[in-house]
């Protein structure tokens, strides 16, 4: 659930700085088995290397910005909510490129396994197991 106000603070800021009508290119891909980086990148003027560590610190922003300095902080302690990490380098074609780091989640079966008697109901601890899953 962290992971789309991330998503959004990247793209409005990919819409705030990059030129009128420019691409924005979002995209993700397997970096190691345990790793995906998703990233959004722009066609604007880029982030300077030495600016780089400080924008997604509290209330950093350029002096013509009209945003809050608030959007690369929240995305940064959103992503290192999930113990991975958000940094912004040269987007290939010129502009930035902000990319952040997810945990490969392993597949989960959708439904709890349920003990069943020999009637074929559903033994007690059943009925709590599934009412305790959060995920329904």
């Amino acid at each position: 659930m962290l992971i789309s106000p991330v998503i959004a603070n990247l793209m409005e800021n990919a819409i705030r700085h990059g030129p009128k009508s420019s691409t924005i290119t979002v995209g993700a891909a397997l970096t190691t088995p345990e790793t995906i980086t998703v990233y959004v990148a722009d066609q604007g003027p880029g982030v300077s290397p030495e600016r780089r560590g400080e924008i997604f610190e509290l209330f950093a922003r350029r002096a013509d910005d009209a945003g809050a300095g608030l959007g690369l902080t929240i995305a940064k302690t959103f992503v290192e909510a999930h113990g991975q990490r958000i940094w912004a380098e040269d987007a290939p074609d010129g502009g930035a490129r902000f990319c952040f780091t997810l945990p490969v989640v392993t597949w989960m079966p959708d439904e709890p396994t349920v003990p069943v008697s020999r009637t074929g109901a559903p033994g007690p601890r059943a009925r709590s197991a599934v009412a305790a899953d959060s995920r329904h």
